[in-house]
C-alpha cells in the first residue's frame, strides 16, 4: 500500500509517517478484540491517575495474546484523538529489561476522576 505513494512522498519523514500509520492499522486490524480491551483499560487508567506510560497499561494486559508491546501505540493515539489523554514532553526510562531502559513517552490524563 505505502509502496504506491512513494512517487507522491516527498522525503524520509512522510515515508516514515506513512509506514507508521500502515503498521499501526495492521494492529488494529489483526485483533480487534484486544484493541477495544486495551482502549477500557487504557480509559479506567486514565481516570484514575494523571500520568501515565504504557508500562502502568501491561499488567492488566498480561494474558490477552499479545506479545507484541508495540501493539498498544494504536491504542494510545487514539486515546489522545479521543480526549482521554494528551502526550507530554516527558518520558520516563523502561523498567522492563527486555526494553533496555529506552524511553517511554509520558501521557497526561483529560478525564482523571476527583476523589471526593
Amino acid at each position: 500500500m505505502v509502496e504506491s505513494l512513494l512517487p507522491y512522498l516527498s522525503s524520509g519523514a512522510e515515508l516514515g509517517a506513512a509506514l507508521r500509520d500502515q503498521g499501526m492499522g495492521r494492529v488494529e486490524a489483526a485483533n480487534p478484540e484486544w484493541i477495544g480491551i486495551a482502549r477500557n483499560v487504557l480509559v479506567k487508567a486514565a481516570r484514575s491517575v494523571e500520568f501515565l506510560t504504557v508500562e502502568y497499561l501491561w499488567p492488566e494486559l498480561e494474558g490477552y495474546g499479545v506479545s507484541d508491546r508495540r501493539a498498544l501505540g494504536p491504542v494510545m493515539r487514539w486515546g489522545s484523538r479521543n480526549g482521554f489523554i494528551e502526550p507530554t514532553n516527558q518520558h520516563e526510562l523502561a523498567d522492563r529489561p527486555e526494553c533496555h531502559r529506552r524511553p517511554l513517552r509520558v501521557w497526561r490524563s483529560l478525564v482523571k476522576e476527583e476523589i471526593k
